[in-house]
């Protein structure tokens, strides 16, 4: 019983172990994108824009790489609980999945503004002759909706805290 159990712990740590190098790359092209977004738009065509986060990710590698592994471990010693830490997420993906994202996309289409895929085809637009009113209940409704998101969230958060 004890080999069996030692061989599921061996298994997690292998898929831990991969799963973590797997991740790093995507979170530090994030990052890069997160901090240094108007160079990489002023880059222009997207070959440009590929070539930018390349130099830039090439020149702060290691401080981008070493940051995210001190501040994963620095969350890891710190927090005590990884239920906290899982519930705080939940809480945050939730309401932004739920709430927050709908309003955003409300808000853009009571403004008229259209979503087009990469081919230019429509994939997202508010109906033609909507009348003047109706765009301003449905901005109405999509700020409820995003106050009610971000309070929801903010509650959840205290009741983690708090307790």
């Amino acid at each position: 019983m004890q080999v069996l159990s030692a061989l599921v712990r061996g298994g997690f740590l292998v898929s831990l172990l991969g799963s973590f190098a797997l991740l790093m790359f995507p979170l530090r092209t994030c990052l890069v994108e997160l901090v240094w977004g108007k160079q990489l738009k002023e880059a222009g065509s997207p070959v440009a824009k590929a070539a930018k986060m390349f130099e830039i990710e090439s020149e702060h590698y290691s401080i981008l790489t070493y940051g995210i592994l001190i501040s994963i471990v620095a969350t890891a010693v710190l927090v005590p609980d990884i239920w906290a830490a899982l519930s705080i997420v939940g809480d945050l993906a939730s309401t932004v999945q739920a709430f927050v994202v709908p309003a955003l996309i409300g808000l853009a289409l009571a403004a008229g503004k259209q979503f087009v895929a990469g081919s230019g085809q429509k994939v997202l637009a508010a109906a033609d002759g909507s009348s003047s009113s109706g765009a301003g209940l449905q901005r109405v409704m999509s700020v409820v909706v995003l106050v009610m998101g971000i309070t929801l969230f903010g509650n959840g958060i205290l009741q983690r805290v708090l307790v």
